[in-house]
């Protein structure tokens, strides 16, 4: 089995043959070296209680070959086989486990997807001249709200199928579509902006309904911007690239680790000091 150090739960997206999915991504820890992996798929919404997981939790699973995915990371988890080991709780504890993963620039994933859509398609970026940015989400498609029409009954995973009568809910889509803009490690990046895919945007979105959308942007800022890019922290942007071939030159941010610097300054060489010649 599998054993991986879970980093990465984004937004659940219309699927159609499971009604929502979110993507899951983490770190294979059973390796000679820490290596990237993407669990697909998983219907996290539909899953049992007990098959649940979080982030910074440490799972072992079975994985197998995708089907429809050649992506080098990307694995279908046998669900139903997951054990959950423990939770880490401080980030000493998690940087301890990624701090040997090679950093990577936007510039340089983009160039990789570029030669071939099959390259590296997960990664960790050290950003800066973070800023945001925010539009007014559409709501679903057409096309997407048929895809959840569609899958109301049952979800079907290897080895297991999921009854849910009582969840046949349409997703509800986010108010607001959120980028950070950023430049990456890359001395001649000319600057990338990002859409955030983190479970945690849509989950404070949800929460937020009661707030004008100035107050909701607000709350946004503070919580994405301003709590995790500022001297204290160590941040680095969990970032993945699209499914569709055609399209995997986009690179979206997965998610955020930000950990305080006092928790981490002990692991940190030289404070970067590469990366602050360019600051």
């Amino acid at each position: 089995m599998a054993r991986i150090l879970i980093t990465v739960k984004t937004s659940p997206q219309p699927s159609g043959s499971y009604g929502d999915t979110v993507c899951v991504a983490g770190v294979r820890l059973d390796t000679a070296s820490p290596e990237w992996i993407r669990l697909y798929p998983v219907p996290f919404n539909y899953l049992p209680k007990a098959l649940q997981f979080s982030k910074y939790d440490i799972v072992e699973v079975e994985l197998g070959e995708p089907s429809n995915d050649l992506r080098p990371e990307t694995r279908t988890p046998d669900l139903q086989k997951m054990i959950k080991i423990e939770h880490l709780k401080k980030w000493k504890s998690r940087w301890q486990l990624l701090q040997n993963l090679q950093e990577d620039s936007v510039c340089g994933l983009i160039a990789g997807a570029t030669r071939d859509a099959n390259a590296q398609s997960l990664g960790w970026v050290k950003p800066r001249e973070v800023g945001m940015r925010f539009a007014v989400n559409e709501g679903w498609t057409q096309k997407e709200l048929k895809k959840m029409e569609l899958n109301t009954d049952r979800v079907t995973l290897p080895g297991m199928v999921i009854d849910r009568p009582t969840m046949a809910r349409i997703l509800e889509a986010p108010r607001f579509k959120v980028f950070y803009t950023f430049k990456c490690v890359e001395k001649e990046c000319r600057g990338h902006k990002m859409q955030i895919l983190d479970w945690e945007l849509s989950e404070l979105q949800r929460r937020s309904k009661h707030l004008s959308d100035e107050q909701l942007k607000q709350n946004i800022r503070e919580k994405f911007l301003d709590q995790m890019h500022n001297s204290t922290r160590e941040t680095r942007l969990f970032v993945g690239n699209i499914h569709n071939p055609a399209m995997r030159r986009s690179f979206c941010v997965l998610g955020v680790f930000y950990p305080p610097k006092k928790d981490i300054q002990q692991y940190l060489p030289d404070q970067n000091r590469l990366f602050d010649e360019l600051l």
